[in-house]
């Protein structure tokens, strides 16, 4: 019987459940950078490294990190990423907002942040857990009390008891498990994908049911983000709409179980009841058989505050050996209205694994990170060890 990869790196990671050791997300580390490029400059002696300000969100390592400005903030004051500085530092001010997203099946126990420079705060508003702030020791502690996979951390408007305006100057991160476990994922479908969109350009078409007056469209492509965006609400005030994101015709023919995942977001930040009840309800996900009717899918995973994730993995294996196409639905009213964003939508054959281990013990060793991407250069985080048929979990520096 053929083994396959991520069947043995899900049972490893069961088996040693905790985190070995901590883990350092620096400042200069962050990849996939998001936001306005500020070139180099110079007044008089003073000379400002090149930056991103305002930056919107970067990885490090496979933590995600986004970032909003505070209301009302100059240009000077929206968060920044100073990458070039002999010091790499992530600069917040006033109101600013940071949410940072922890890879799927970390369970995070506390982050230290280990500031280089800090004034004007003496607390930080977060939507979950517990944060103390020790400016003094260039230090701001946050513990992870209620198990969650992200937190978003804002500072004060206000000056700090300092008399200075809020300023923390960011020069890294220390993730602990602080006797957290790590979960083990669900193992991702494997094969090559079917059908892969929404990846950094759409393909999709856009067909409006019910478009106000007042708008010129309800779907678009954010090429700030690389997302399909969907939203009613313009001049303060939310519209009764109805349209669909539609996929090109898929073919399935050659699939035997096909699945379709896709990442998305929602807002505003803290919705309502009635807003997450009613979006759940009326917007969702759907496929059709080229020209049938559309079906609805039982999305899994609905997302919350801006953050992305995974909608899960969707079976579609009904419609094997078929043409098909898939469509988001939007729908708002007068008085309820959310915007919702749709990426990396993709259709796999589940019946199709990537990669089987290598049954030689002394084969070389592979690296792929919790999602079971597999990684050429692993750095900052935590990995699996693929050597042969033996999976561990290992962590790098």
């Amino acid at each position: 019987m053929q083994k396959y990869l991520l069947t043995m790196a899900a049972a490893a990671l069961a088996v040693g459940s905790m985190m070995a050791a901590d883990v350092t997300l620096s400042a200069g580390a962050a990849t996939d950078i998001v936001g306005t490029l500020v070139e180099e400059s110079q007044n008089g002696d003073n000379v400002t490294a090149e930056h991103y300000q305002p930056v919107t969100s970067f990885k490090i390592g496979d933590f995600s990190f986004t970032f909003v400005a505070g209301e009302d903030a100059a240009a000077s004051q929206a968060p920044a990423l100073y990458h070039k500085n002999a010091t790499p530092t992530i600069r917040l001010y006033k109101s600013s907002e940071m949410t940072i997203a922890f890879p799927e099946g970390v369970e995070v126990g506390s982050i230290t942040w280990n500031l280089s420079n800090g004034k004007g705060v003496d607390n930080i508003t977060v939507s979950t857990g517990e944060a103390s702030c020790e400016i003094a020791n260039k230090k701001i502690v946050w513990n992870n009390t209620d198990k969650a996979s992200s937190v978003t951390f804002t500072l004060p408007a206000a000056k700090g008891s300092d008399g200075n305006n809020p300023n923390i100057q960011i020069a890294s991160f220390t993730v602990s498990a602080e006797g957290a476990t790590i979960l083990p994922p669900e193992p991702p479908v494997g094969g090559d994908d079917l059908y892969n969109g929404l990846n950094g350009s759409s393909d999709w078409t856009l067909e409006n049911v019910t478009l106000p007056e007042d708008l010129t469209y309800v779907w678009s492509w954010d090429a700030q983000y690389n997302c399909l965006k969907a939203s009613a609400y313009a001049n303060s005030q939310s519209y009764a709409s109805e349209s669909w994101a539609i996929s090109p015709v898929i073919d399935l023919a050659e699939a035997e179980a096909p699945v379709v995942t896709f990442q998305h977001a929602v807002g505003p930040k803290n919705m309502s009841d009635e807003q997450k009840n009613y979006f759940q309800e009326n917007c969702g996900f759907y496929v059709r058989e080229e020209a049938g009717e559309w079906v609805k899918l039982n999305v899994t995973n609905w997302p919350v505050d801006w953050t992305f994730v995974s909608a899960g993995d969707l079976d579609i294996a009904e419609y094997a050996g078929k043409k098909i196409q898939l469509g988001a639905k939007y729908m708002s009213t007068d008085a309820i209205s959310v915007t919702w964003e749709i990426k990396e939508v993709a259709v796999k054959d589940a019946n199709h694994s990537g990669v089987a281990i290598v049954a030689d013990e002394n084969a070389p060793a592979v690296y792929f990170d919790l999602n079971g991407r597999r990684v050429a250069e692993p750095a900052n985080g935590l990995f699996i060890k693929v050597q042969g048929n033996k999976a561990t979990k290992v962590i790098f520096k």
